[in-house]
């Protein structure tokens, strides 16, 4: 594989950072190109342009650590209400309740709709806070990643405010320029897509002052044309987003690739805590699977693995996080999840060689999986394939306990037996799963003992502290001290920074 520009690869991220925040794909892209113009008109240096870009790029990379919560008082639609409060002025209720009421549930009992409105509403406050949240993911994937140190600082205060508003961020120029930039533009881009220039416009005289930076706004104005020069073009923003790079384009290896594959594998898997560390074990058993049956290309199935679900960002987590039998138009938008995987996919060259794999993962032999109903095997695909069902019937979801390992392999043989899954593929993943591998086995990281690592395990699914002493069968005192322990070793304050570090350091792995 050639070197590719980080970029690139930041673009299927990007992608699917606008599916979790329930905006059009494409939404990032715009808004960084809008970002590095306007960087350029009010004199932001030359050196820190390049932040901006990324930071552009990252904006919504926190949204699916909320996505549980959000979907938890949206009846289950955590998009649109990320959407309508992304539109609205937050601080502002009459402006969040316009929008809300223009947008979300259309179809919901209009009782339940009103209440779940209202509750907003009143909730307002804390919700703006929990915002902070998001600058927890969105730096603690941004920090694994080849990019500019200013990065880092510009994520610290995401969704700040000109005024003093918010009830954490600081206000004014104590926020950087560039950070009131990328603030502005993330939702002007929504706003061109909605009603053109002119609406834009609009956003910028209407909240000038306020939501954003007065000169901001005047220099998006005073930019005219210029600004949204090329952001509708026939074959997609990529071209003109790589041409607006400032600075000397970032370049990665295929380690490299790897690399921002685990962070779209994190990002996703953490939309919902049924589902942390899916896609990672997913591509380590599909490589190892292929190294067993000397198929494919490890590497290549490894990265397949891992962005296998990317799609999941564009459902709400209504259906994933669904404790019973999912309705039909619930199941109509579970399946329709690995169309979008190929959609995001499709962005840039940078997974060409990966996007058939990935957007493959839940078709089968018979022809009874999804999205394309493909008949046949081909045994790279199938390795993938049968690994994600594997890692998913070893894992709890929110209908069923976990299978033990012998029920998942005896499972995946009655597949193979009805031709849904390759007989070879099966093989080679039951091979490759390692059954009976103990914790006790393995060394962790920062002297996590393997009694810690299972609480972490837990921790970073959701679980409460009294949930997670249940599951363990011990003493809630001992699941908080475990806890407790847990957070000052791997220096973590909340369970977003517990999950990511357990990602990060393979713990899902055994």
């Amino acid at each position: 594989m050639t070197d590719l520009r980080l970029a690139e690869l930041l673009a299927s991220l990007a992608h699917a950072a606008d599916a979790s925040a329930g905006q059009p794909l494409g939404c990032s892209l715009g808004a960084t190109i809008m970002a590095v113009r306007i960087a350029r008109a009010v004199g932001v240096a030359p050196e820190a342009q390049p932040a901006v870009f990324y930071t552009g790029l990252l904006r919504f990379t926190g949204c699916s650590s909320t996505a549980p919560e959000t979907a938890a008082f949206a009846l289950g639609d955590d998009l649109t209400a990320n959407y309508a409060l992304t539109m609205a002025d937050p601080a502002d209720p009459v402006s969040v309740r316009a929008s809300l009421e223009a947008r979300f549930a259309p179809d919901a009992d209009p009782a339940e709709r009103a209440a779940v409105i209202d509750a907003a509403i009143e909730a307002l406050p804390h919700l703006v806070a929990g915002g902070v949240l998001h600058c927890d993911q969105a730096r603690a994937l941004a920090k694994r990643l080849p990019l500019p140190p200013l990065v880092d600082r510009l994520l610290r205060t995401l969704e700040s405010r000109w005024d003093e508003r918010h009830p954490v961020h600081p206000s004014g120029v104590e926020v950087p320029l560039e950070s009131r930039i990328v603030e502005f533009v993330a939702v002007a881009e929504l706003y061109r897509r909605a009603g053109g220039m002119a609406a834009l416009h609009e956003l910028a005289r209407a909240r000038a002052g306020g939501q954003f930076d007065p000169e901001i706004c005047q220099a998006a104005i005073d930019l005219g044309p210029a600004l949204i020069d090329g952001l509708d073009p026939p074959h997609g923003l990529l071209e003109v987003l790589l041409d607006e790079e400032p600075g000397v384009a970032n370049v990665v290896t295929a380690e490299g690739r790897a690399k921002v594959a685990e962070v779209i594998a994190d990002f996703t898997d953490n939309k919902s805590a049924w589902l942390v560390g899916h896609s990672r074990r997913v591509a380590k058993l599909a490589r190892l699977a292929g190294l067993e049956l000397g198929v494919g290309d490890a590497q290549t199935l490894y990265i397949a693995g891992l962005v296998h679900d990317v799609g999941r960002c564009a459902v709400p987590n209504g259906v994933w996080d669904q404790p019973g039998e999912l309705s039909r138009t619930q199941r109509r938008a579970a399946e329709s999840h690995s169309r979008h995987t190929e959609d995001m996919l499709a962005v840039s060259p940078a997974f060409d060689d990966v996007r058939l794999l990935a957007s493959s993962a839940h078709e089968r032999g018979d022809g009874s999986g999804y999205h394309r109903r493909q008949r046949g095997h081909e045994v790279a695909p199938a390795l993938v394939a049968a690994a994600d069902v594997y890692c998913g019937l070893t894992d709890r979801r929110p209908w069923r306990d976990a299978l033990t390992d012998k029920d998942a392999a005896g499972h995946l043989l009655g597949l193979a037996d009805q031709g849904a899954l390759s007989r070879e593929a099966v093989r080679g993943v039951l091979r490759a799963a390692g059954h009976g591998k103990r914790l006790a086995d393995r060394a962790y990281p920062d002297g996590l003992t393997a009694r810690q690592v299972e609480v972490l395990r837990e921790l970073a699914r959701g679980r409460t502290t009294k949930e997670v002493a249940a599951t363990l069968d011990m003493a809630t005192k001992t699941a908080d001290n475990h806890i407790q322990a847990i957070y000052e070793k791997i220096d973590a304050q909340t369970r977003t920074h517990a999950a990511l570090y357990a990602l990060e350091h393979g713990l899902f792995d055994d």
